[in-house]
């Protein structure tokens, strides 16, 4: 599977929240390989705290109404 270009997308940021590389196709139904990556490569606090913050800014911004957004069940 070849990544996506991120120039047809409107993707602002992307969050590695494991610092390591996709498995490979042929491993990626291995309980076996599958534990060993998660286990090896827990998910970065730092970078899970960071994608929230980003969350909240968004949430809290000044032309964001939070209460509007959960009737609509979206922000846009």
């Amino acid at each position: 599977m070849s990544p996506e270009d991120c120039r047809l997308t409107a993707v602002d940021n992307v969050y590695l929240l494991r610092h390591t590389k996709r498995l490979p196709f042929e491993k990626r139904n291995v309980y076996d390989e599958m534990r060993y990556q998660r286990d090896a490569y827990p998910i970065d606090p730092d970078v899970a705290l960071k994608f929230v913050e980003n969350i909240e800014t968004f949430v809290n911004a000044v032309y964001c109404n939070p209460d509007a957004a959960l009737v609509r069940g979206s922000f846009v």
